[in-house]
């Protein structure tokens, strides 16, 4: 039988390291061995607009404790690229190399990498939609 385990009040992208329990088969979102957990707050999309020939200036919501952000594009539901942004000090930036006059919906998401145990994200923001001049 499964226990509850009862953990302090995790914090925004903070990274905690719990033992191992015998009688704990897996805690949810968790991964690797030394059971470390992520949790990550999602960010808003705040703008996706046309630029130029193919480009697509992108703006979002920023968070300190990220190391990064993955931006996708896509077309009638179907993901057909997506950009990896590092760091978080701006939450601006144009995408180029798209489609002219082909409309895309446009997410937003966090991720934290832990060392030894892998990458972790958020869920995909709210799209905004934009068609490429």
């Amino acid at each position: 039988a499964l226990k509850t385990l009862n953990l302090p009040r995790v914090k925004d992208m903070g990274a905690y390291a719990f033992g191992s329990n015998s009688n704990l088969a897996t805690l949810s979102g968790c991964r690797g061995a030394g059971r470390s957990m992520v949790r990550l707050t999602n960010v808003a999309l705040k703008s996706a607009e046309a630029t130029g020939a193919g480009s697509v200036k992108c703006s979002w919501g920023t968070t300190a404790k990220a190391d990064g952000y993955e931006i996708r594009f896509l077309e009638n539901g179907v993901e057909v690229k997506k950009f990896t942004v590092s760091g978080y000090k701006t939450g601006v930036k144009t995408f180029t190399g798209h489609t002219e006059g082909t409309s895309y919906e446009v997410q937003v998401r966090t991720y934290k990498k832990l060392n030894g145990v892998g990458t972790f994200y958020s869920g995909w923001s709210e799209s905004a939609e934009v068609t490429t001049k």
